[in-house]
């Protein structure tokens, strides 16, 4: 007996899915054909923006979500402001301790003018100094700052790290469970941070960072005057600048002592009239439907009834927290097909977190998109190594690419996890039979009976590797053992056992 790659194949994936299921057999029991139509449509395009090598490019080609039209501006925009490359912490450490000032001052003397540009402006000086805010960057802001005591840029950057020795020291905890020692703490650092920034804004009055920085610890010290001042300043300087804008809606939360009806006004006043000239700022305006949804939920935590604010929200821009919620309420009711489009979206523009990569990749691979699905698992297993969802997803997808040598390394891995026990074992059993390694295969199907010994796919695996060794007695055993815990109404495993009858009748 022969058993062809194919016949295996379909073999191996019934079992999957009898165990424990595949992705899409998992995230719904009983998927619609049109939305499934859709959703592998939609991966495909995904596919084919994975493909591209430059992540700008792969950005904008990115398929759009339906229902939602962003403007070609506002999408090139979104994807400058996250993908375009800016001088890493790594690099400004290097140019300090080689002492290039000079250099590194350029560099940000070069985001600024972009961010002051009446074309091709962006908001890439921002994320340069959010490297900055990072407990890391003490080394590199002290000497900078010590070389360069009068340059904006230095005691800007100076000030980001200290805001950001500020969080720490106060903790991420509500003001009510926070010490008193701790907000001490935080008021010492702000202390050092705040003349900082306002000496940079006097020496670099255009220099925005140095005010959005401002509003940003006088919100932190509970500072109406300080974080006031600075928003008058920012919008003096600048005001349509995106980061600003972020940071004025996040001070007119209710959270933060504002209101939705504040928000709003802003919005209204400030926000929509830029974005003609800034196409970026459209994300801000689903602000305030972000922070209803956020901050409501029914009385079992859910916020499946506020799934229709989803596209107003994001009538005007990608904001990726409402996209983020949105992917939440669809995994709510049950649409994985919109959840996954969603985090898509985010994974598209800001990235995605561990979790977010293997399920996209796991779908992948359940619709053949290979390529992708690699780039995907791979990025998963790199954030965590010791996750062996992405490990089996990998074992899974290389089997079903006829790649058995990475799929018996990869189930191999995935085994030891008592979650991924039974369908990488069996994985690693069907790649040894298709590598005609008989002997491996065997060994490994006994070991999955004696640990699964009801589970008829158990029988299966070990019946067939009986049967392609030519051991009829037993075979016998085997396809006796795998009958009595068949399930009623099972066409794969009938058809299974067809076929083993007809294989031991012909060996008499």
């Amino acid at each position: 007996m022969k058993s062809s790659p194919f016949f295996l194949n379909s073999l191996l994936i019934a079992s999957l899915t009898g165990i424990g299921g595949s992705s899409l057999a998992a995230a719904s029991e009983e998927p619609n054909p049109a939305q499934l139509a859709a959703f592998k449509a939609y991966l495909a395009k995904v596919d084919a923006a994975e493909a591209l090598a430059d992540p700008v490019q792969r950005c904008m080609a990115y398929p759009a979500l339906p229902g939602v039209a962003w403007t070609p501006q506002h999408i090139e925009a979104h994807c400058r402001y996250h993908h375009e490359p800016v001088i890493s912490l790594e690099q400004m450490r290097a140019l300090v301790d080689s002492e290039r000032f000079d250099e590194l001052e350029s560099v940000f003397a070069g985001y600024q003018a972009r961010h002051q540009a009446s074309t091709g402006q962006s908001e890439i000086i921002h994320r340069a100094y959010e490297l900055l805010a990072d407990r890391q960057a003490g080394d590199v802001t002290s000497k900078w700052l010590a070389h360069s005591p009068d340059s904006a840029f230095a005691l800007t950057a100076r000030a980001e790290y200290l805001r950001d020795m500020a969080w720490d020291a106060r903790g991420s905890k509500f003001a009510a469970d926070t010490s008193s020692d701790k907000f001490a703490k935080m008021s010492d650092i702000v202390k050092q941070a705040v003349p900082l920034y306002q000496k940079a804004s006097r020496i670099n009055p255009s220099l925005l960072p140095a005010h959005v920085g401002l509003i940003n610890i006088g919100m932190l010290d509970s500072d109406a005057e300080i974080e006031s001042s600075a928003r008058k300043s920012a919008m003096a300087a600048d005001p349509m600048c995106a980061d600003m804008m972020r940071r004025t809606l996040i001070a007119l939360t209710p959270r933060w002592g504002g209101s939705h009806a504040q928000m709003m006004e802003y919005l209204v006043e400030v926000v929509e009239p830029s974005i003609a000239k800034r196409p970026l700022n459209g994300q801000y305006m689903a602000y305030v439907i972000e922070d209803i949804i956020s901050s409501s939920s029914n009385k079992d935590g859910g916020n499946a009834e506020q799934a229709h604010l989803i596209d107003p929200g994001l009538k005007f821009g990608a904001n990726e927290d409402l996209m983020d919620s949105a992917s939440e309420i669809y995994d709510e009711i049950g649409r994985f097909d919109l959840e996954n489009m969603y985090v898509l979206q985010e994974i598209r523009f800001r990235g995605g977190s561990q979790a977010d990569y293997n399920n996209v990749g796991a779908q992948l691979v359940d619709f053949g998109y290979y390529p992708s699905a690699q780039k995907f698992l791979e990025r998963a297993h790199a954030m965590d190594g010791k996750d062996t969802y992405p490990v089996y997803n990998l074992a899974r997808m290389y089997y079903q690419m006829q790649d058995y040598a990475r799929a018996i390394e990869y189930a191999k891995q995935a085994r030891e996890h008592p979650i991924h026990r039974f369908s990488s074992q069996s994985i690693l059993v069907y790649s040894l039979l298709d590598t005609a390694q008989l002997e491996d295969a065997r060994k490994n199907a006994a070991v999955l009976t004696a640990e699964f010994p009801t589970e008829p796919y158990a029988w299966l695996a070990r019946l067939i590797c009986e049967m392609e060794s030519k051991m009829k007695p037993e075979a016998a055993r085997s396809l006796a053992q795998l009958e009595a815990f068949m399930p009623e109404d099972n066409p794969e495993l009938d058809e299974a056992v067809r076929f083993a009858r007809g294989f031991l009748k012909q060996a008499d």
